[in-house]
C-alpha cells in the first residue's frame, strides 16, 4: 500500500511540474509546419501536435504523435500539410498536448 502512495504522488509530481510552450511557429514550405516546442519544465514530455489549418471554408486537420521533449529543450516538430498545401492567409490553430494530459496552444497566420 505505501509503495502505490509513494509512486501515486511521485506521478502527480511530475504532472505537476511539467512545463512547456510553444516557442515559435513558422512554414518552410506551404506543405510542411514547423512548430518549435520548448520544454522549460524538470521533466521529459512526449507531446502529440495538433492542427488545424482554415483557408475559404475548408478545414484541415493534421497532426504529429509521440515526439519526445527532453527536460530544457527546444525541439523543432514537422507536421506535413502534404496533400492538402498550406496558402497564404491560412490561420492555423495549433495544440501540443502532452501524455500527462497538459496543452500549450498557439495560433499561425501562413504568411
Amino acid at each position: 500500500m505505501t509503495d502505490s502512495y509513494v509512486n501515486e504522488t511521485l506521478t502527480v509530481m511530475k504532472d505537476v511540474t511539467e512545463r512547456f510552450v510553444v516557442e515559435h511557429v513558422n512554414n518552410s514550405a506551404l506543405t510542411h509546419l514547423n512548430v518549435w516546442v520548448y520544454n522549460y519544465g524538470g521533466v521529459d514530455i512526449v507531446a502529440d501536435v495538433y492542427a488545424n489549418a482554415t483557408h475559404s471554408s475548408i478545414y484541415i486537420f493534421k497532426s504529429t504523435l509521440g515526439t519526445t521533449v527532453a527536460s530544457g529543450d527546444l525541439v523543432k516538430i514537422d507536421v506535413s500539410f502534404v496533400g492538402n498545401a498550406l496558402q497564404s492567409g491560412d490561420k492555423v490553430a495549433i495544440k501540443v498536448h502532452s501524455r500527462r494530459q497538459n496543452n500549450a496552444f498557439f495560433t499561425y497566420y501562413v504568411p
